[in-house]
């Protein structure tokens, strides 16, 4: 078995992979409340995702981000009373960020985009948690651009007013 442990998080890697969730994560609030198949199209285009459009419930799958191999993106429909709106994105980690998930549920829209929480959080407590994941998990709560929010012991995400 491969101790997680033994290695050192690159302060360069730790900034790569932040870089890209932030990115990812203010990419995905324009799309948020928008129709599936709208979205879908979208990701393919422009992230590259290759979402197949052949397949009948393309929610809550997992499409590997092409810039990033150790992220996927995912999304969810979870509203009753429209079941093809996204409301849900989530950013899934593998290989160095194996155990990372961060998910943004939208709450409201406006004009420019819908606004969202985020937050992460270990996708398994039985598994371990990579160096350069648990530094994620870390820093996540500094990113530029986001404010957080403390509701008692839970705590999110939301964008900062410009």
């Amino acid at each position: 078995m491969v101790s997680f442990f033994r290695k050192r998080v690159s302060g360069a890697a730790l900034k790569a992979h932040l870089e890209r969730i932030s990115f990812l994560m203010k990419y995905l609030e324009q799309y948020g409340m928008w129709n599936k198949k709208e979205v879908v199209e979208v990701l393919n285009k422009e992230l590259l995702l290759a979402i197949p459009k052949d397949i009948q419930h393309l929610e809550d799958r997992v499409w590997p981000d092409p810039s990033n191999s150790n992220i996927a993106i995912s999304f969810a429909c979870n509203d009753s009373d429209n079941i093809n709106c996204v409301n849900q994105f989530m950013l899934i980690g593998f290989d160095v960020m194996a155990n990372t998930l961060i998910i943004g549920t939208a709450h409201q829209k406006d004009k420019e985009r819908a606004h969202f929480s985020w937050s992460i959080t270990k996708e398994s407590d039985a598994r371990s948690v990579p160096p350069l994941s648990e530094r994620i998990h870390q820093e996540f709560w500094n990113l530029p651009g986001y404010n957080q929010i403390g509701l008692g012991e839970f705590r999110f995400l939301k964008r900062a007013q410009v």
